[in-house]
């Protein structure tokens, strides 16, 4: 029985260990279901919208003004901050810390990487596991890990669209619009290899997606198959 009773106790350990960023999530005081999207504002004045299926804290003391993002995507137009001194406002996630100046900015959380587009103003980004921090600026945006960051890339101002509710493609690959259209709604969503490389070029409105699907097959040589309602 003793022996019953550590096997369990182990077991159930190490099932709470393996499962602390999915707990975080359910439990966090912001959420988004699939398809859902909402804005909030903190007490500092501070503006924040969450995507789809998103989950995040916001943790502010006397020293500092810290978010921390468990899942999905989050828009973040920081307000000035009234306390003497000002505190600092940070976005923690697995991989990283990014600190604002001044600024708007988007953060998404994938399984193993972070990626920070910067729309205005500037936001340093520091890896988990390396001590050199970088500075990124307006219209630039950068994926990172927590041993490192990647090459700077430029951000477009369509990739904020989602936060008005439409979904914009400028010569978008169809297969990656299908992904990106997959976060916002339940089942499979796939793309054929064939037409994967379609280019697409429109503003779709993301509180229908299945319409989306309707005028991809209106305007595109491509054929919808629902194999399932």
């Amino acid at each position: 029985v003793k022996m019953l009773t550590l096997l369990c106790t182990a077991g159930g350990a190490g099932w709470l260990a393996t499962q602390a960023t999915p707990w975080q999530a359910w439990t966090a005081s912001y959420r988004t279901a699939i398809g859902e999207r909402r804005q909030i504002q903190l007490a500092d004045g501070s503006n924040i919208w969450l995507n789809t299926a998103s989950a995040m804290d916001a943790e502010y003391d006397d020293n500092l003004r810290r978010i921390r993002l468990y899942a999905g995507e989050i828009l973040i137009e920081t307000a000035r901050d009234t306390s003497a001194p000002a505190r600092p406002f940070v976005v923690d996630t697995s991989q990283g810390r990014m600190r604002a100046i001044g600024t708007r900015f988007s953060v998404r959380q994938f399984d193993d990487a972070s990626l920070l587009s910067v729309y205005e103003g500037e936001v340093e980004v520091r890896p988990a596991k390396d001590a050199e921090a970088k500075i990124i600026r307006a219209n630039e945006q950068v994926r990172f890990t927590a041993q490192g960051i990647e090459p700077v890339s430029s951000a477009m101002f369509a990739q904020q669209a989602w936060s008005k509710d439409m979904l914009v493609a400028d010569n978008m690959r169809l297969e990656d619009l299908i992904a990106e259209l997959s976060r916002y709604r339940r089942g499979y969503l796939g793309c054929a290899p064939e037409v994967a490389d379609l280019r697409v070029v429109g503003a779709y409105s993301l509180n229908d997606p299945d319409h989306i699907l309707t005028a991809l097959e209106a305007t595109l040589p491509i054929r919808i198959r629902r194999t399932m309602p």
